[in-house]
C-alpha cells in the first residue's frame, strides 16, 4: 500500500502578555476568522505606522508576535521568522528571562519547524518552556502551548515517545484550567492524535480526536472554520482505518467550511482538496482525486514562489494519484520534483521523505527499473526502521524490498530476512487488535503478500 502526505493541523499560537500598540479592528477581524494572508497585509501596515509613531522601544513587540505568527499561518516561514528574531531582539534576546522572550522563542520555534529546521526549533521551544516556568505571573496558557508545540516538533524528529510525553504534559495542565484551558486542550489533543496515527495506533487516535471535535464545536461553534482542523483530523484517524466512506463526508464537511470562510486561495483550502483526494483515491476514484489535486497544486503555485517547500506536499500527492492510474512515468517526475522541494527544507531522516521515496521506488520498479528503486527503498527503510515494529509504513517498505530481492538471483537469503522482519510487524498488529473487526481483516488480506513472500524465499533457499 502506498501512503499519501496528509495536510497538517492549524497551529495556534500563544498570546503576548501584554498590548501594547493595539492591532487595528480590520486586523482582529482577519485574526478571528482565519485569514492569516489578509492579517499579515493589515499587520505590516500597522507596524509601519508604530515604527514612525513617538512611542516606547517595545511598543510594536506585540505588533511582531502576531506578524510571525500570521507569516506562519499564511504559508511564508522564513518572513515569520524575520519577525520572531526581530521580536526576540527587542525582548532581551535568548539569553533574557522576559516572558516577552519567551513568546519571541516560541513564534520562532513555530516558522523555523515549518521551515524544517527542528533541532533549532526543539532548543527555542524547551528555552521557551523554561523561561515561563521561571517567569512570575506567566500565563498558564502559555506554558500548555510550549509543551503542544514541543511535542509536534518531537514528533516531526521522530521522537515519538517523548513527543507523546509532552503532549500529554500539555494536555495535564490545560485541564487543570478548567473551561479557559478548553482552546489549547483541543489543540494538544490534536497533536497527540497526530502522534498515535503515526504508530498506527488508530483506534486511540479516533477517540481523541471525537473529544477534540466536540471540544472545538463548545468553544468556536459549528459554523467556524477552525472547526474545519477538528473536521479533517478525525476523518484521517477513520481514512487510516480503511473507513473510506464514513471518512469522506467528514472532509468535505471541512472543505465546505474552509471555502465558505476562507479567501478563495487560501492554504487550508488546498489541504482539504489534497486530504478528500486521498480519500477518493483509496476508494480507487481516481479520475475525481486527480481533479482535485491539480487544483491544489494550482492553488499553491499561484499563491507561492517557485520552489517552496510548501508545494511538495500536492507535487507528491499528484504523483500518487497518476501512479495508481498506472501512468508511472509522470508519476516519476512528480516524485522526483517534490523529493527536491522536501530535501531543500527537511532534514535528511525526516519522514516526509521517507514517503516520497518508498512511492517514487515503487514507480520504478513498475517500469523495470530495479537498482533505482532499490536504492530509493534503502534510503526509505533507513528512516522508517527507527518505527515500531508494528508501524505499518516499516511494514510496507520491507515488504517492497523484500520483494525486489526475492526478484534477482541470490537475493532470496535478505529477502526472507526482510519479509520475516515484516511478518512480526503484522502480527503484533493483528495481536493488539481490539476484535476481527472488517478493517482488521481487510488490512491482514493486504498483508498476504508478507506470508506468501516468506514462503517462496524458503523455498527458491531450500531449492539451492
Amino acid at each position: 500500500m502506498h501512503w499519501m502526505i496528509e495536510g497538517a493541523a492549524v497551529l495556534l499560537a500563544m498570546q503576548a502578555p501584554a498590548q501594547r500598540w493595539e492591532p487595528s479592528a480590520l486586523a482582529d477581524a482577519a485574526i478571528a476568522r482565519g485569514d492569516d494572508r489578509a492579517a499579515l497585509n493589515t499587520l505590516q501596515i500597522e507596524l509601519r505606522k508604530c515604527e514612525i509613531a513617538d512611542r516606547a522601544p517595545d511598543d510594536c513587540l506585540h505588533l511582531l508576535f502576531l506578524l510571525a505568527n500570521a507569516a506562519h499561518g499564511a504559508g511564508q516561514p522564513g518572513l515569520g521568522e524575520t519577525y520572531a528574531r526581530r521580536a526576540l531582539a527587542m525582548a532581551g534576546g535568548e539569553a533574557s528571562d522576559r516572558a516577552d522572550a519567551a513568546i519571541a522563542l516560541n513564534n520562532l520555534a513555530n516558522n523555523l519547524e515549518a521551515q524544517g529546521q527542528l533541532a533549532g526549533a526543539e532548543a527555542a521551544y524547551r528555552r521557551a518552556i523554561a523561561i515561563l516556568a521561571r517567569a512570575d505571573g506567566a500565563n498558564p496558557r502559555d506554558i500548555v502551548a510550549g509543551y503542544s508545540n514541543l511535542g509536534r516538533a518531537l514528533a516531526a524528529l521522530g521522537r515519538l515517545e517523548d513527543a507523546e510525553a509532552a503532549l500529554n504534559r500539555a494536555i495535564a495542565l490545560s485541564r487543570r484550567q478548567g473551561a479557559a484551558g478548553l482552546e489549547d486542550l483541543q489543540i494538544a489533543t490534536n497533536n497527540l492524535a497526530t502522534i498515535l496515527l503515526e504508530q498506527g495506533r488508530y483506534l486511540e487516535a479516533e477517540a481523541h480526536l471525537r473529544t477534540a471535535l466536540r471540544e472545538a464545536e463548545a468553544i468556536n461553534g459549528q459554523g467556524h472554520p477552525r472547526i474545519a482542523t477538528a473536521y479533517d483530523n478525525l476523518a484521517n484517524a477513520i481514512d487510516f482505518q480503511r473507513r473510506y466512506g464514513e471518512a469522506e463526508p467528514l472532509f468535505r464537511r471541512a472543505m465546505e467550511l474552509r471555502r465558505r470562510y476562507l479567501p478563495a486561495d487560501h492554504p487550508l483550502i488546498a489541504v482539504s482538496l489534497n486530504n478528500l483526494a486521498g480519500n477518493l483515491n483509496r476508494q480507487g476514484r481516481l479520475a475525481e482525486a486527480e481533479a482535485l489535486l491539480r487544483d491544489a497544486l494550482a492553488m499553491g503555485e499561484r499563491g507561492l514562489p517557485a520552489g517552496h517547500p510548501n508545494l511538495a506536499l500536492p507535487t507528491h500527492n499528484l504523483a500518487y494519484n497518476l501512479a495508481s492510474q498506472g501512468r508511472f512515468g509522470d508519476a516519476e517526475s512528480l516524485y522526483r520534483r517534490a523529493l527536491s522541494l522536501f530535501a531543500a527544507a527537511l532534514s535528511a531522516d525526516h519522514p516526509a521523505l521517507a514517503t516520497v521515496r518508498h512511492n517514487l521506488a515503487i514507480a520504478l520498479a513498475r517500469q523495470g527499473r530495479r537498482v533505482e528503486a532499490e536504492a530509493m527503498l534503502r534510503q526509505a527503510l533507513a528512516t522508517r526502521s527507527r518505527f515500531a515494529a508494528s508501524h505499518p509504513r516499516r511494514i510496507d517498505t520491507l515488504r517492497e524490498l523484500g520483494a525486489l530481492r526475492l526478484s534477482v538471483p541470490q537475493g532470496a537469503g535478505e529477502a526472507r530476512s526482510l519479509f520475516a522482519a515484516a511478518a512480526h510487524g503484522v502480527i503484533e498488529r493483528v495481536g493488539s487488535a481490539t476484535g476481527y473487526t472488517p478493517a482488521a481483516q481487510a488490512e491482514l488480506r493486504e498483508h498476504r503478500p508478507v506470508f506468501v513472500g516468506q514462503v517462496r524465499a524458503a523455498w527458491l533457499l531450500s531449492a539451492r
